[in-house]
């Protein structure tokens, strides 16, 4: 649920006041169960589905020498929300300069309970059966302010040429607080593997709770951040003698920011103070070739470059062992750097407005610094992983488009779009290698190249029709000895449209077909459908509005994402509803104030 209230004052010619507010509140109520199996040696070779003949019970003698450990989970997580935002802004114009402020609040309250049903056992032998009862009682808050001043100075303005220059500055403040005990339900009498306690339930009494908790797995935490950034913009257009016009930007900000973390775990205060000065500049050049162009809307030729900075995530600089899930347990480093990203582009467009083509391309490349991987050693004997951050350099990447719109016909109610695009990533990571209880540091080539196009129909004010094709095929390459060569490809056919219908009704939906290749699995090399459909009815001369929305509508239960990342890992996400309707209703309320008459 949410609303929103809004109020703008013009109390004289050049004053501007927007005054905004909003709240939301949401529950939510979310069941999952799950099974993972960790192999000692490959399963392909032995009989039945893997993951189904790993969790048999009995298990077979070969299974049962392949089965490292295995885990059945269910879990509950309920909770609700409730957010509110207020923002004020201003703009005074002293022509032909401008002053802009504005300030904003949040404040984000939340609390989730969370219980789970956890077993985890060791088919080969000589580890004890591992059951755990556990609840999560997470409440938080989370407080965030921000201002900023920035005041346009006009250096010169005049038909030929125009420059400013910008001053700005901008404050944030964060708060972040966080409670995060962890309640072992199953060291209290009568809540064992066998008790038939259900999913969700409590002791009746709270003291019970404390007789229970897992101080060790406990943790408090409070967050506070405060930023300062003051910088310069720059801003110069002019005609050149015989070649168009120029247009240079550039802007030279200093961000200073203060994290402090308050946590506290096992009973024990942690504090962690970090300060970092960050120089983020950023530069862009613009030629319009054509003088009678003075915006570039017809032919434009442009460059860009930033830098940016980023401490690492406070909790990653405490040196705790955090070991509530016991076959991923985490570790903290306290000398991890701050992340530089350099980033360049350029860019071309034409566009030809007698007959509405038009032409861009695109170039890219950044390039990361200190970028935050995880360190990773694998226990054979329990098949638990523990993970640590570090820095890993020699990550980036180049990137190019080109996108070409093409009317079909004089009226312009066809439209053809064709677009391409390439990526290459070099990406260095931690991985395992075979044979090897510790990650280490993998390069990974990565090619992405996209194609694709649509054809549109607009026959006018009765709706539209738009039919598409993509094709996106992914080869990446390793240097680890163990990495399996990555070709995949993905073809997308979609289908969509809006009909506008009597009464004031409107019908929009899309129906698509993806085709997945080369995964080298059934269950990823498939093909999925997906139909959504909306109907609108509006009343009260459009200002209430009402709605009905199907979602996945044909319950396609293979409703999975395939990906290949920097690393070439191929993951998978699935969608955990595999279909829902959604009722909208929205009014619109716009009350004009009264001339004044003199």
């Amino acid at each position: 649920m949410n609303a929103g209230l809004g109020l703008s004052l013009r109390p004289q010619k050049g004053r501007y006041v927007d005054l905004n507010y909003k709240m939301g509140y949401n529950r939510h109520h979310d069941t999952e169960a799950g099974r993972v199996a960790n192999f000692q040696t490959d399963p392909d070779g032995l009989p039945g589905e893997a993951l189904d003949s790993a969790m048999a019970d009995p298990l077979s003698a070969a299974w049962r020498r392949a089965v490292t450990s295995r885990t059945l989970s269910e879990r509950l997580l309920t909770g609700y929300e409730v957010r509110h935002e207020a923002r004020a802004e201003a703009h005074f114009a002293f022509a032909p300069d401008l002053l802009d402020v504005d300030a904003a609040f949040s404040q984000t309250h939340k609390h989730d309970e969370d219980f789970d049903r956890y077993r985890l056992d060791y088919p080969a032998g000589g580890l004890d059966t591992d059951f755990r009862r556990r609840y999560y009682d997470r409440p938080a808050d989370n407080f965030r302010f921000t201002a900023n001043a920035k005041y346009a100075l006009s250096y010169v303005e005049n038909d030929s040429v125009s420059g400013r220059i910008e001053p700005s500055y901008q404050f944030t403040w964060t708060r972040d607080e966080a409670q995060n005990p962890l309640y072992r339900l199953d060291s209290l009498p009568g809540w064992d593997e066998g008790s038939g306690r259900t999913l969700g339930a409590l002791p009746s009494l709270r003291d019970s709770l404390q007789q229970c908790i897992d101080a060790e797995n406990s943790y408090f935490s409070t967050i506070k951040t405060f930023a300062h950034r003051a910088g310069i913009k720059f801003y110069h257009k002019q005609p050149l003698r015989r070649h168009g016009w120029i247009t240079l930007r550039a802007e030279l900000p200093l961000r200073h920011e203060y994290v402090h973390l308050d946590y506290n775990r096992d009973r024990t205060p942690y504090a962690v103070s970090r300060r970092a000065l960050f120089v983020e500049p950023s530069a862009s050049v613009a030629w319009y070739p054509r003088r009678a162009d003075k915006n570039g809307s017809e032919l434009a030729v442009s460059a860009d470059y930033s830098l940016r900075g980023a401490q690492p995530s406070a909790f990653y600089l405490i040196d705790v062992r955090d070991a509530s899930d016991p076959l991923h347990i985490s570790l903290g480093n306290s000398g991890l750097d701050n992340t530089l990203t350099h980033s360049v582009s350029a860019e071309a467009r034409r566009t030809w407005k007698k007959t509405a083509v038009s032409l861009s391309a695109r170039l890219g490349y950044e390039r990361t610094k200190n970028a935050v991987a995880m360190s990773q050693t694998y226990d054979r004997r329990t098949g638990a992983i523990t993970s640590q951050p570090v820095n890993v350099d020699g990550n980036y990447l180049t990137n190019g488009s080109l996108d070409l719109s093409l009317p079909l016909d004089r009226a312009q109610k066809f439209t053809l779009n064709l677009y391409g695009y390439a990526r290459y990533a070099h990406s260095r990571d931690l991985n395992y290698t075979a044979g090897m209880d510790a990650s280490a540091i993998s390069s990974v080539d990565n090619i992405n190249t996209t194609g694709g196009f649509s054809i549109a129909w607009r026959p006018g004010k009765w709706g539209s029709l738009s039919a598409s094709v993509k094709a996106t095929h992914i080869r990446a390459n390793g240097d680890r000895a163990d990495f399996t060569p990555v070709r995949t490809t993905d073809m997308e056919y979609g289908l969509e449209g809006q009909a506008n219908l009597p009464l004031d009704f409107t019908l929009s939906g899309n129906f698509g077909l993806t085709s997945y290749y080369g995964y080298g699995d059934s269950r990823m090399d498939r093909h999925s459908w997906d139909l959504n459909l909306r109907l609108d009815k509006s009343f009260i001369k459009g200002r209430l509005n009402l709605a009905v929305e199907g979602s996945n509508l044909l319950a396609d239960d293979n409703m999975v994402d395939n990906y290949v990342n920097e690393q070439g890992r191929i993951e998978t996400f699935r969608n955990v509803l595999p279909r829902y309707v959604l009722f909208h209703v929205a009014y619109k309320l716009n009350i004009a104030p009264k001339k004044r008459t003199r």
